[in-house]
């Protein structure tokens, strides 16, 4: 390998702000001192333009210097310019100037020339985490080092990333060093531990392992990143001494350096590092003679006293003078055996050491009783076991409290779902909810893998643990969930088949249940009631289920069946008749002559679009009935076509009972323009029973029937009309845009203001705005002016500010 510089000394990050004196002198020129080897730099701000000039004579002005360009957003009025001595006799200028919308920071270090009087650009851009998405992002970045005696620093320019730190250390990724004898950025070595942490590092001595040492626990360590690396860094902890890590630069290649995450709730106390694989060959590669071992808090210096590539597959121990807890562990090149510089720093394995090293599987897992630091410190034990640890959780999981049961769960997230499934099953089937919801999202992750631990776990359960299994099972194994519905229908009380038809109806929707729902129509041999449950769980699913689902139909669909089963099968009939001629032929037999009028009632009001059954619903109006003419209206009032006009009409002039007059004007609301409609609804104003009037003025505002706004005006005025009639007509002349109507809705609006009066009229008051938003006059503001003041019922103020605001829409007069 080419020989590459060391900067030894440790880095600090580029230079602060100068203090207040230091930054208002830079509103000057700063300068670089002419040395013997090099002239005087002249660089600052000139009209807030970042300008550079080599001085042939010291103190030259720099106004016709070279402009150097920023970022849009860069503040020159925050900008630090520091003179950075690199050599006896050469300098350079750092400059660093602040962005006001933008994370990153623009820097530049520049230098006078050797030869010439150019401006030497050694680095200007735009610093920080500046690509990349979050977690990943990266950049360039100026490092200056700390001084050393004689007031000499190291420049260093390189990447950082966000991915990558000294276990939070910042450091610089392919590092190039500013070399002083001809200012070139070159590849360096870089070590970027600082002095002053390197100094206080506690001594450590890595001996050899013996023969019958335990060996370490694998899994606890992960390597996840390098700065520089032979091979996968994750060869490190991937528990095969056979791979391995080695720095790629020359030498000892000191200041690489390799990151591990660790469990932070284990106390480690040491590490075992293999360097020499025991069998793959590495011509090149070397022990380390020195490393150094970081956390997040802590830095050691590790010493080994023999070289540990000597023998192949030998393993050396580090103890730590006390137990470290750290979510991070990096390994940090020094020194090697081997001096050439074509040598590899070696590293095989590296695993981590715990007080509950060794310990058996079973002893871990009851540790998880209570859920406290030390069952912390057990799940990550049992985590590195991988399914051994897994195992002993599933095994002692029932046990275990609420605290242990926690932990227990955390750990079986990282388990394969084969062994963790049925853990999350007893916890689903447990006393907390937070574990319940904690075990149904890991379930659900499972997918089918989660099946055979749900369908085990129906046995026995009881009603309330069948839904939630089976809620689950719908979703990750729909067919199975299909299959073990079915014949839990037969028996149980009603609330517990609906529960069981909904989660039905959920895994059949599923395509890959549809074998299993097309076996489970095929089947004659599943009890009456149960097949009529599962053809109200399929319901509008049914004509996709064809032919089978219309040849299970047709088995229940007879007229000597039972009562219960022709009455509940209302909504599997509707569904099936639009494409089925045997489920029509039942529906109109069953609407017109099943001997129960329940049942007649039940299928007339289950059709969901009545055009395709007018003729039977229209038969049904004639029902003896009054339960049947009712669903039969309220069935057509969802669509009605002019054919049905008539008949309905019919019902409001001629039926005995209020409540069918009623449905009756219902649908005439809603129905096709009919001049002898609107004259029907003229004539039922005077309907002997207010049940009845109330529909029919509110039909006639939504008709526009104007020829009737004199009547409905009337009721508007007769305090002797019952209060919800005089407020429909409020509202109906609204719609009419009766302007007639004005006053009479002014003075029944004005009562809205007073909150003591109780009469009729204040309680009429609200339609009476609303019709007045509607008519909007011209001078409504002032109509409605005492429902604004201060002092009004606030629901008064609030529906007259809803009434201004309600766009005019009968051209009243403005």
């Amino acid at each position: 390998m080419a020989s590459v510089p060391m900067l030894a000394a440790g880095l600090g990050l580029a230079q602060p702000a100068p203090p207040p004196a230091a930054a208002a002198a830079a509103r000057l020129p700063t300068r670089a001192p002419a040395t013997a080897g090099q002239r005087e730099l002249g660089i600052g701000f000139v009209d807030g333009v970042l300008t550079a000039k080599v001085c042939v004579q010291p103190g030259c002005s720099i106004a016709d210097g070279v402009s150097i360009s920023l970022p849009p957003d860069a503040d020159p009025r925050a900008a630090a310019l520091n003179v950075v001595r690199i050599a006896k006799d050469r300098h350079v200028v750092h400059v660093v100037v602040p962005r006001a919308s933008h994370a990153g920071t623009w820097e530049g270090v520049f230098a006078a020339p050797l030869v010439g009087t150019a401006v030497r650009r050694v680095f200007a851009g735009e610093t920080g985490f500046i690509r990349g998405q979050d977690g990943l992002r990266s950049g360039p970045m100026v490092v200056v080092s700390e001084a050393d005696a004689e007031g000499v620093r190291r420049v260093v320019v390189g990447e950082q990333r966000e991915d990558i730190s000294l276990c939070g250390r910042p450091t610089v990724i392919s590092p190039e060093l500013l070399v002083p004898s001809d200012l070139q950025l070159k590849p360096a070595l870089v070590q970027r531990l600082s002095v002053a942490e390197r100094s206080a590092a506690p001594k450590l001595v890595a001996r050899r392992a013996l023969a019958d040492d335990p060996p370490p626990a694998t899994g606890l360590l992960r390597a996840v990143a390098a700065t520089s690396a032979i091979g996968d860094p994750r060869a490190l902890s991937d528990g095969d001494p056979e791979t391995a890590w080695a720095e790629n630069r020359t030498g000892p290649g000191r200041g690489e350096f390799a990151v591990l995450h660790a469990p932070p709730t284990i106390p480690l106390t040491g590490l075992e590092i293999v360097s020499r694989p025991p069998s793959t060959s590495r011509p090149a590669g070397s022990g380390p003679k020195v490393l150094w071992v970081a956390t997040e808090r802590q830095l050691f210096e590790v010493t080994f006293a023999e070289d540990p590539f000597a023998e192949a597959g030998s393993r050396y121990e580090v103890e730590f003078p006390e137990p470290v807890t750290t979510d991070c562990v990096a390994l940090v090149t020094d020194s090697a055996f081997d001096a050439r510089p074509s040598a590899e720093v070696t590293i095989a394995e590296v695993a981590a050491r715990s007080a509950l090293t060794g310990a058996r599987p079973e002893s871990l897992a009851t540790r998880l009783q209570g859920g406290d630091a030390n069952a912390e410190a057990a799940a990550g034990m049992l985590r590195s076991l991988g399914d051994p640890g897994y195992a002993a959780v599933a095994q002692v999981f029932a046990s275990l409290d609420e605290g242990g049961r926690r932990v227990a769960l955390d750990v079986m997230d990282q388990a394969p779902c084969a062994l963790g499934a049925p853990v999350f099953v007893k916890a689903l089937r447990g006393p907390y909810q937070a574990q319940r919801d904690h075990a149904k999202v890991r379930l659900l992750r499972c997918g089918a893998s989660a099946g055979p631990a749900l369908i085990g776990a129906l046995d026995g359960a009881n009603h309330a643990e069948v839904l939630a299994l089976e809620d689950l099972l719908a979703v990750v194994a729909p067919a199975e969930a299909v299959r073990s519905l079915v014949p839990r229908l037969r028996g149980g009380t009603a609330p517990h088949r609906q529960g069981l038809r909904v989660e039905l109806a959920r895994a059949a929707a599923a395509p890959m249940a549809r074998t299993a729902v097309l076996a489970a129509l095929a089947d004659p041999t599943l009890p009456e009631d149960s097949a009529v449950d599962l053809v109200r769980a399929l319901g509008t699913l049914l004509p996709k289920f064809q032919p089978a689902a219309g040849r299970a139909f047709a088995r229940l669909a007879r007229r000597e069946a039972k009562l219960r089963t022709r009455y509940l099968l209302a909504e599997a009939t509707a569904a099936l008749a639009p494409s089925d001629a045997s489920a029509r032929a039942w529906l109109s037999w069953t609407i017109a002559h099943d001997p129960h009028p329940q049942v007649r009632a039940r299928f007339a009001e289950a059709i969901a679009v009545p055009n395709p059954f007018e003729r039977d619903l229209i038969g049904a109006l004639k029902d003896e009935s009054v339960r049947v003419r009712l669903a039969a209206l309220e069935t057509l009032v969802r669509g009605p076509s002019p054919n049905v006009a008539r008949p309905v009409a019919e019902r409001l002039r001629r039926d005995s009972w209020p409540m069918v007059r009623a449905a009756a004007a219902t649908v005439i609301a809603v129905a096709p323009a009919d001049p002898e409609l609107d004259r029907v609804l003229v004539a039922a104003i005077r309907d002997r029973s207010p049940l009845v009037r109330v529909p029919v003025i509110v039909a006639i505002g939504m008709r526009r029937a104007v020829d009737a706004a004199p009547l409905v005006r009337k009721r508007l005025t007769d305090r002797d009309e019952d209060v919800s009639v005089r407020s429909a007509a409020a509202s109906a002349l609204g719609e009419l845009c009766d302007t007639a109507a004005i006053e009479p809705l002014t003075r029944l609006a004005r009562r809205f203001a007073d909150s003591q009066d109780q009469s009729a009229d204040r309680r009429v008051a609200p339609a009476a705005v609303a019709a007045l938003g509607k008519l909007h006059p011209g001078d409504l503001r002032e109509r409605l002016a005492p429902l604004l003041a201060k002092d009004a019922p606030p629901a008064a103020r609030e529906a007259a500010q809803s009434a201004l605001a309600t766009p005019a829409r009968c051209g009243a007069p403005r």
